[in-house]
């Protein structure tokens, strides 16, 4: 059963990533500017709910299935060549500035094209997100912001389990801010 998704619209965030994708060392890579909505965050649990003849169905137990979060944002630099290139997992940086795109079924994402993603709401007054692994997720689509004049690729990332963490501390944290 899924609990309750928790939304979190953190607003306009610089937003960082940490990985090595197609052979390229992303330490600490900003992606740039984004739309007004900024950047909203779902936590995502999934419990096992067990109930015996005695409780009827009233949980003797509740046991943890799962947790993750995705991330989703609009970033506003589309021409930059490494906002396009991260969301897609299997792209190939090549010469002349050309880009190539496509993996067969059955790439393996989360240990190919996952790295650390680190959430920082530009106004210093909430707390900064930061996420061990993520994986881009879904289907980039490109949006266009009329009131920004500029194209925009909305993209989003999930944050799964990093199992090599110690327990309770295997998803991410969160820390003041600068200004907080």
């Amino acid at each position: 059963m899924a609990a309750n998704n928790a939304n979190i619209n953190l607003g306009p965030a610089v937003v960082t990533f940490s990985g090595t994708l197609a052979g390229i060392a992303f330490d600490g890579y900003d992606f740039g500017a984004f739309s007004a909505d900024g950047v909203a965050v779902t936590w995502n649990r999934e419990e096992i709910r067990v109930a015996s003849d005695q409780t009827g169905v009233t949980p003797a137990k509740i046991f943890e299935a799962g947790t993750s979060a995705t991330v989703t944002m609009t970033i506003l630099e589309t021409e930059l060549f490494d906002n396009t290139l991260i969301p897609f997992p299997g792209a190939v940086s090549g010469t002349n500035d050309v880009t190539t795109y496509g993996e067969a079924a059955g790439f393996d994402v989360l240990n190919n094209w996952s790295g650390r993603l680190i959430l920082t709401p530009t106004d210093n007054t909430r707390r900064v997100l930061e996420f061990y692994q993520v994986v881009p997720v879904g289907s980039p689509s490109r949006t266009y912001a009329t009131n920004e004049g500029a194209a925009g690729l909305s993209i989003s990332f999930e944050a799964i389990l990093d199992l090599t963490r110690p327990a309770g501390d295997r998803l991410g944290k969160s820390s003041k801010g600068a200004g907080a």
